[in-house]
């Protein structure tokens, strides 16, 4: 029988506010600026080889990116969000990777999501599919635990994105960079249910309000020798999506069948 098209997923919401996030106001010492330090915004990017990411607003834009980053590697790297805020520092002002992802809720073993395709994407031709909009970015968090910044990836939604490109590109706060500018970020709410919260603060907020102390010059060297590159999901080949696009047929039937 004629698989049913799909209707558009609900992804997360978000809820953002932000504070003014201007330049340092006259005579004020900013310290360790990462900013400052930073390369130019497409030196992380790797346009050779099989490995290459989709670094840019562009690239966020048309999204499609093989990465080979192991399980348990990228597990650990991976930003864990809860309702109690994490204090983060943006490395990049864009994302360093952006894709789809199709999730299926009707294959029950093995794997459920898939990395989709710019142009001839199975699950999007065949079973009018909607992807979720991912975009990754490089940024340091503050481990509590540890009282350190390490190296995180975060990977955002349509709605956190677009409110970090508009952001990226605002004249007064911008660009993620800002040498003054950091972000509050925590989740609320699970599944479809789920609320991402984003606030900006000021680099000299951090030790009033936060009791943390901004990076230091050392801290900013091992966190920019530590940002990812290449592919943050690896790329399905064609063939892998047809599968999956088998696999979900074959559950539907079944499910018709059975009722």
């Amino acid at each position: 029988m004629p698989y049913p098209r799909y209707a558009a997923q609900n992804e997360p919401s978000a809820s953002v506010s932000y504070d003014t996030a201007q330049d340092a106001p006259s005579g004020y010492s900013e310290p360790a600026a990462l900013a400052y330090q930073l390369p130019a915004p497409d030196q992380h990017t790797s346009t050779e080889g099989p490995q290459a990411a989709n670094a840019g607003w562009d690239a966020y834009d048309r999204v499609a990116g093989p990465g080979e980053t192991s399980y348990e590697a990228k597990n650990a790297l991976r930003l864990q969000l809860s309702n109690v805020p994490t204090l983060l520092k943006i490395l990049d002002n864009q994302p360093f990777d952006s894709y789809h992802v199709h999730w299926f809720k009707e294959i029950t073993t093995g794997r459920r999501s898939f990395r989709g395709r710019d142009v001839g994407c199975p699950p999007c031709d065949e079973l009018g599919h909607r992807p979720r909009k991912v975009g990754v970015f490089n940024v340091a968090a503050y481990d509590d635990t540890t009282g350190t910044w390490e190296n995180r990836v975060w990977e955002t939604g349509r709605t956190v994105s677009d409110q970090l490109r508009a952001l990226a590109n605002d004249r007064k706060r911008g660009p993620l960079t800002n040498p003054v500018l950091y972000f509050a970020v925590s989740k609320t709410g699970a599944g479809t249910e789920t609320k991402y919260h984003v606030e900006t603060v000021k680099a000299r907020d951090l030790e009033e309000d936060w009791g943390i102390q901004s990076p230091s010059q050392e801290d900013a060297s091992r966190l920019l020798q530590g940002v990812q590159n290449e592919a943050w999901e690896r790329h399905n080949s064609v063939a892998e999506l047809r599968e999956a696009v088998a696999r979900v047929l074959a559950e539907s039937e079944n499910h018709s069948s059975a009722a």
